[in-house]
C-alpha cells in the first residue's frame, strides 16, 4: 500500500513542487543580489559626498593649526604679551594685542567654516578671550581651561545649551589660542545638511566620546564603541555604521543606516522583481501547505483512523466537512464512518443480548428481598387477637397493595410517585407490626413525580432505618425527593440511634471498592449493584449519621422520564 502511494505523491506533488521551489528560489536570490548591489551603490554615493565634505574640513583644520603654531613660534606680539604682568599695560601691550588679533583673523576670514577665534592669557584677566563674542561659549571654554579639562591641540565637540560646536585650542605655556565652528553651519558649508533625508543618521564625533547624535541609545552606543563598530543592534533594530576618518585628526564623520531602510531607494524595476520573487516563493510554500492539507493529511488521517479502529477505539470518527466542499477523500472518510457505525450496531445488538442476561440476574436479585418480608408480614397477622378483626382487615389491605405492586412489576424503572406510594404503604405495614412505634412522613416535589427510578430500591434503605433504629422510643422516618441541579435527590432519614461507626466504615469501604466481605447483608449490596448496572455507575450514594441524631441515606440519580405506562 505504501509504495504506490509514495510514487503517486512524488509524481503529482513532490516533483512539481520541487521544480517550482528551485525556480522561485533562483529568482529570489537574483533579486536579493540586485538589491544588495543597489544598496551598496547607494551607500557609496552617500559616503562619497561625506568624504568630499570631510576633505574640506581637514583642509580648514590643518590651515588653522598651522596659523596657531606660527603665532606661538614666530609672532612678535606673543613675545610681548607673554611677558606682560597685571597692571603693566602700555603702548607695546595694546599694539601686541591688535597685531595678535590681526594675525589670527585670517583663520576666520579665510573660510566659511570657522565662525570665530579667541586668544586667552588666564594669568592676565584683562587679556582673556580677545576675539570671541559669544558669552555662553566663552564661559564654557573658560570653565574647561580653569578646571584643566580643555583638550589642547585636539579638535573636539563641545555642547553649549542646545547647540553643538567644534572647538580647537592650542596651548603655549600660559597662553591659549584657538577657533570654533558651529557644527550645523560647518556641515552645510560642506554640502551635508542634516535636515535632509539621508535614510539614516549623519553625525559628527570625536575620539573622546562626544558625538552629535540626538537619540540617547545611538549616542551612548557610538560614545562607547567609537569608530570601531561597523554594525550593532539596539533592541530589535540593526544599524550599519559607515565611518569617514583621518588618523591625523581627532574628528571623524559617520552615517548610521538602519538595516533594510534602503529598499525604498531601489529602482522601480528592481523592487518589482524583488516583490515578484518573494511572492513566488511564498506562493510555492502556500501551495505545499495546501496540498498537504488536501492530499497528504487526509490520507494519513484515514490511515490513523484505521489503526485506531484496529486498536479497539470503535467510537472514533473522521471529521466530515460541508457537502459543498467535499471531495474524494471526504467520500472515503464518510464511507469509513458508515462502516464503523454498522460495526457498532452489530456490537450493540450483542450488548443487548448480554443485557437480557443481566436483566434475568436483576430479577433474581430483586426477588431476594420478598420472602423475608412475606414471612414478617404473616407473622404480624398471626399475632393479632380474635377481637382485632379490623386491624386484620387493614393489615391485609396493606399487604394486598404491597403484593399487587411487586407482582405486577415488569420493568426496570417505575415512576417516583408510584415507588413513594409503595414505600408509604410499606411503612403503614411496619407501623402495625411495631404497634405504632413508627411515625412516617413521605413527600416528593411535583417536578419529579414522573421521574423514573428502580423499583424496591427505597424499601431497602427504609428497612435499614427500622431495623437499626426501633427501640422503646417512637421512631420518625422521613422520605423526601426533590430535583437538584438536573438530578433526582432522594433522602431517607430517621430519628434513631444512627449507624455504628464500624458499620459506616464497612459501607464506605464497599461504596469505594464495590467488594463485599459478607458483613453488610443482602439489602444494601443488592441495591447498589442494581443501580450500578442500571445507571452505569452514574449514581451517588451517601450514608451517615446526622448531627442532631439519627441516620440518613442520600441517593442522587440521573433524571429520566417517559410518557408510557410503567406498570401493568
Amino acid at each position: 500500500m505504501q509504495k504506490p502511494y509514495r510514487s503517486i505523491l512524488k509524481r503529482i506533488v513532490l516533483w512539481p513542487l520541487g521544480i517550482m521551489l528551485v525556480l522561485s528560489s533562483a529568482v529570489f536570490v537574483t533579486a536579493m543580489l540586485n538589491y544588495n548591489q543597489t544598496r551598496q551603490r547607494e551607500v557609496e554615493n552617500r559616503l562619497s559626498v561625506i568624504r568630499s565634505g570631510y576633505t574640506q574640513m581637514q583642509a580648514v583644520m590643518s590651515q588653522a593649526e598651522h596659523v596657531f603654531a606660527r603665532y606661538f613660534s614666530t609672532h612678535a606680539g606673543y613675545g610681548v604679551l607673554k611677558n606682560v604682568k597685571e597692571g603693566e599695560q602700555n603702548t607695546n601691550y595694546f599694539e601686541a594685542v591688535v597685531d595678535s588679533i590681526r594675525f589670527l583673523e585670517p583663520v576666520k576670514d579665510g573660510n566659511e567654516f570657522v565662525e570665530g577665534i579667541f586668544l586667552c592669557f588666564p594669568d592676565i584677566p584683562s587679556l582673556n578671550f580677545r576675539g570671541i563674542t559669544r558669552k555662553d561659549l566663552q564661559d564654557k571654554i573658560s570653565e574647561k581651561i580653569t578646571t584643566g579639562d580643555i583638550l589642547c591641540n585636539q579638535w573636539c565637540l563641545m555642547s553649549v545649551g542646545e547647540e553643538e560646536y567644534i572647538v580647537y585650542a592650542m596651548k603655549q605655556k600660559n597662553a591659549f589660542c584657538g577657533c570654533w565652528m558651529h557644527m550645523d553651519t560647518a556641515l552645510k558649508a560642506m554640502g551635508l545638511d542634516t535636515s535632509e533625508d539621508w535614510n539614516g543618521e549623519l553625525y559628527l564625533a570625536d575620539r573622546f566620546g562626544e558625538n552629535s547624535l540626538k537619540d540617547e541609545a545611538l549616542h551612548e552606543m557610538i560614545a562607547e564603541t567609537g569608530d570601531e563598530a561597523s554594525s550593532f543592534r539596539i533592541n530589535h533594530d540593526k544599524y550599519n555604521n559607515y565611518v569617514v576618518k583621518d588618523n591625523s585628526h581627532s574628528l571623524y564623520m559617520g552615517l548610521l543606516i538602519p538595516e533594510g531602510n534602503l529598499f525604498g531607494q531601489m529602482p522601480l524595476m528592481h523592487r518589482i522583481v524583488f516583490l515578484l520573487a518573494f511572492l513566488g516563493l511564498a506562493s510555492t510554500i502556500a501551495l505545499v501547505l495546501w496540498l498537504n492539507t488536501r492530499i497528504s493529511r487526509p490520507i494519513f488521517q484515514i490511515k490513523d483512523a484505521m489503526e485506531r479502529y484496529g486498536n479497539g477505539d470503535v467510537e472514533y470518527r473522521l471529521e466530515e466537512r460541508n457537502v459543498k466542499t467535499a471531495d474524494e477523500f471526504d467520500l472515503l472518510g464518510h464511507s469509513l464512518n458508515e462502516m464503523m457505525d454498522k460495526v457498532n450496531e452489530l456490537e450493540y445488538n450483542l450488548y443487548e443480548t448480554r443485557l437480557k442476561e443481566q436483566e434475568t440476574q436483576l430479577k433474581y436479585i430483586s426477588q431476594q428481598i420478598r420472602p423475608h418480608f412475606i414471612l414478617n408480614a404473616l407473622n404480624v397477622i398471626y399475632t393479632y387477637k380474635e377481637d382485632e378483626f379490623p386491624l386484620v382487615k387493614k393489615m391485609v389491605m396493606y399487604l394486598v397493595n404491597y403484593f399487587r405492586y411487586i407482582v405486577n412489576l415488569r420493568v426496570d424503572f417505575v415512576e417516583l410517585s408510584q415507588e413513594f406510594r409503595h414505600v408509604e404503604n410499606y411503612l403503614n405495614i411496619q407501623k402495625e407490626r411495631t404497634q405504632n412505634k413508627i411515625e412516617s412522613f413521605v413527600e416528593w416535589e411535583q417536578s419529579v413525580g414522573d421521574a423514573l427510578i428502580p423499583p424496591l430500591i427505597l424499601q431497602t434503605f427504609v428497612e435499614n432505618s427500622i431495623k437499626y433504629a426501633v427501640n422503646d422510643n417512637k421512631l420518625y422516618v422521613i422520605v423526601r425527593a426533590q430535583e437538584e441541579e438536573g438530578k433526582v435527590k432522594i433522602r431517607v432519614s430517621d430519628t434513631g440511634q444512627g449507624f455504628r461507626q464500624e458499620t459506616l466504615d464497612r459501607i464506605d469501604r464497599f461504596l469505594e471498592t464495590r467488594e463485599d466481605d459478607g458483613s453488610l447483608g443482602v439489602g444494601i449490596v443488592n441495591a447498589v449493584e442494581r443501580m450500578d448496572i442500571l445507571y452505569h455507575g452514574e449514581v451517588t450514594l451517601r450514608v451517615g449519621n446526622a448531627e442532631g441524631g439519627g441516620a440518613y441515606t442520600e441517593i442522587i440519580l440521573p433524571l429520566m422520564r417517559h410518557t408510557t405506562q410503567v406498570l401493568d
